[in-house]
Protein backbone atom coordinates (compact mmCIF):
# COMPACT_ATOMS: atom_id res chain seq x y z
CA UNK A 1 0.00 0.00 0.00
CA UNK A 2 1.40 3.44 -0.92
CA UNK A 3 1.80 6.19 1.63
CA UNK A 4 2.86 8.79 -0.97
CA UNK A 5 5.86 9.75 1.19
CA UNK A 6 3.67 10.60 4.17
CA UNK A 7 4.31 9.10 7.54
CA UNK A 8 1.50 6.88 8.65
CA UNK A 9 0.84 5.86 12.17
CA UNK A 10 1.95 2.28 12.70
CA UNK A 11 0.87 0.25 15.70
CA UNK A 12 3.21 -2.73 15.97
CA UNK A 13 1.77 -3.97 19.27
CA UNK A 14 -1.54 -4.95 17.73
CA UNK A 15 0.13 -6.72 14.83
CA UNK A 16 -1.42 -4.47 12.22
CA UNK A 17 0.18 -1.63 10.24
CA UNK A 18 -1.17 1.68 9.14
CA UNK A 19 -3.75 1.70 11.90
CA UNK A 20 -5.97 -0.74 10.03
CA UNK A 21 -8.36 -2.29 12.54
CA UNK A 22 -8.83 -6.08 12.82
CA UNK A 23 -7.49 -8.94 10.71
CA UNK A 24 -3.88 -8.21 11.59
CA UNK A 25 -2.98 -11.82 12.31
CA UNK A 26 -4.40 -13.19 9.06
CA UNK A 27 -2.59 -10.54 7.12
CA UNK A 28 0.75 -11.11 8.87
CA UNK A 29 0.65 -14.81 8.26
CA UNK A 30 -0.32 -14.78 4.67
CA UNK A 31 2.38 -14.69 2.00
CA UNK A 32 0.82 -11.78 0.13
CA UNK A 33 0.42 -9.87 3.35
CA UNK A 34 4.04 -10.46 4.22
CA UNK A 35 5.19 -9.13 0.85
CA UNK A 36 2.94 -6.10 1.29
CA UNK A 37 4.41 -5.50 4.72
CA UNK A 38 7.93 -5.80 3.32
CA UNK A 39 7.10 -3.38 0.52
CA UNK A 40 5.58 -0.94 3.00
CA UNK A 41 8.64 -1.34 5.26
CA UNK A 42 10.98 -0.64 2.33
CA UNK A 43 8.92 2.38 1.34
CA UNK A 44 9.00 3.67 4.90
CA UNK A 45 12.76 2.97 5.06
CA UNK A 46 13.28 4.95 1.85
CA UNK A 47 11.08 7.74 3.22
CA UNK A 48 13.06 7.71 6.47
CA UNK A 49 16.35 7.82 4.55
CA UNK A 50 15.00 10.71 2.48
CA UNK A 51 13.99 12.48 5.69
CA UNK A 52 17.45 11.86 7.12
CA UNK A 53 19.06 13.29 3.98
CA UNK A 54 16.74 16.29 4.14
CA UNK A 55 17.53 16.72 7.83
CA UNK A 56 21.26 16.54 7.15
CA UNK A 57 20.90 18.98 4.28
CA UNK A 58 18.87 21.40 6.41
CA UNK A 59 21.34 20.97 9.31
CA UNK A 60 24.28 21.65 6.99
CA UNK A 61 22.52 24.66 5.52
CA UNK A 62 21.67 25.93 9.00
CA UNK A 63 25.29 25.50 10.14
CA UNK A 64 26.61 27.37 7.10
CA UNK A 65 24.07 30.13 7.61
CA UNK A 66 25.03 30.37 11.29
CA UNK A 67 28.70 30.64 10.32
CA UNK A 68 27.87 33.22 7.66
CA UNK A 69 25.78 35.19 10.16
CA UNK A 70 28.65 35.16 12.66
CA UNK A 71 31.03 36.32 9.93
CA UNK A 72 28.63 39.08 8.89
CA UNK A 73 28.32 40.19 12.52
CA UNK A 74 32.11 40.36 12.84
CA UNK A 75 32.25 42.29 9.58
CA UNK A 76 29.58 44.69 10.84
CA UNK A 77 31.48 45.19 14.12
CA UNK A 78 34.68 45.88 12.18
CA UNK A 79 32.85 48.26 9.87
CA UNK A 80 31.24 50.05 12.81
CA UNK A 81 34.65 50.34 14.47
CA UNK A 82 36.15 51.76 11.30
CA UNK A 83 33.20 54.11 10.89
CA UNK A 84 33.62 55.32 14.45
CA UNK A 85 37.35 55.87 13.91
CA UNK A 86 36.68 57.76 10.67
CA UNK A 87 34.01 59.89 12.37
CA UNK A 88 36.43 60.74 15.19
CA UNK A 89 39.14 61.62 12.68
CA UNK A 90 36.64 63.72 10.73
CA UNK A 91 35.65 65.54 13.92
CA UNK A 92 39.29 66.18 14.79
CA UNK A 93 40.04 67.43 11.28
CA UNK A 94 37.02 69.76 11.37
CA UNK A 95 38.24 71.23 14.65
CA UNK A 96 41.72 71.64 13.24
CA UNK A 97 40.29 73.30 10.13
CA UNK A 98 38.29 75.72 12.27
CA UNK A 99 41.41 76.60 14.25
CA UNK A 100 43.35 77.19 11.05
CA UNK A 101 40.54 79.34 9.67
CA UNK A 102 40.52 81.36 12.88
CA UNK A 103 44.30 81.73 12.73
CA UNK A 104 44.02 82.79 9.08
CA UNK A 105 41.35 85.37 9.99
CA UNK A 106 43.51 86.67 12.84
CA UNK A 107 46.55 86.69 10.56
CA UNK A 108 44.62 88.55 7.85
CA UNK A 109 43.33 91.02 10.42
CA UNK A 110 46.87 91.47 11.72
CA UNK A 111 48.15 91.83 8.16
CA UNK A 112 45.45 94.38 7.38
CA UNK A 113 46.32 96.32 10.52
CA UNK A 114 50.02 96.18 9.68
CA UNK A 115 49.32 97.36 6.14
CA UNK A 116 47.21 100.21 7.47
CA UNK A 117 49.95 101.19 9.94
CA UNK A 118 52.50 100.99 7.13
CA UNK A 119 50.31 103.18 4.91
CA UNK A 120 49.93 105.66 7.76
CA UNK A 121 53.66 105.68 8.42
CA UNK A 122 54.39 105.95 4.72
CA UNK A 123 51.92 108.81 4.44
CA UNK A 124 53.47 110.47 7.48
CA UNK A 125 56.93 109.82 6.03
CA UNK A 126 55.82 111.31 2.70
CA UNK A 127 54.53 114.38 4.53
CA UNK A 128 57.83 114.69 6.38
CA UNK A 129 59.74 114.35 3.11
CA UNK A 130 57.61 117.10 1.58
CA UNK A 131 58.09 119.29 4.65
CA UNK A 132 61.84 118.60 4.67
CA UNK A 133 62.05 119.37 0.95
CA UNK A 134 60.23 122.65 1.54
CA UNK A 135 62.49 123.40 4.50
CA UNK A 136 65.52 122.51 2.37
CA UNK A 137 64.33 124.88 -0.38
CA UNK A 138 63.74 127.56 2.17
CA UNK A 139 67.18 127.00 3.74
CA UNK A 140 68.78 127.02 0.28
CA UNK A 141 66.97 130.22 -0.54
CA UNK A 142 68.10 131.74 2.76
CA UNK A 143 71.65 130.46 2.17
CA UNK A 144 71.65 131.91 -1.33
CA UNK A 145 70.31 135.14 0.04
CA UNK A 146 72.95 135.09 2.78
CA UNK A 147 75.67 134.31 0.26
CA UNK A 148 74.49 137.15 -1.94
CA UNK A 149 74.36 139.46 1.05
CA UNK A 150 77.81 138.35 2.07
CA UNK A 151 79.07 138.85 -1.46
CA UNK A 152 77.54 142.27 -1.51
CA UNK A 153 79.06 143.06 1.85
CA UNK A 154 82.48 141.85 0.65
CA UNK A 155 82.18 143.89 -2.42
CA UNK A 156 81.31 146.94 -0.31
CA UNK A 157 84.09 146.12 2.09
CA UNK A 158 86.59 145.78 -0.76
CA UNK A 159 85.34 148.96 -2.29
CA UNK A 160 85.79 150.76 1.02
CA UNK A 161 89.19 149.20 1.48
CA UNK A 162 90.21 150.43 -1.94
CA UNK A 163 88.96 153.90 -1.16
CA UNK A 164 90.92 154.00 1.96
Amino acid sequence: RGSSGKLLRTDLSSGSLGGAPGGGEKRATSVGGEAALRAELEEKTRALQALQRNYQSVSSLSASQTAELAELRRFREDAEGQLSAVQEENKRLKQELELQKEEARASKLGKDQLEQQLRQRTSAGDKQVVELQETLRSVRAQLKSSQQSEKAERAKSQALDQKL
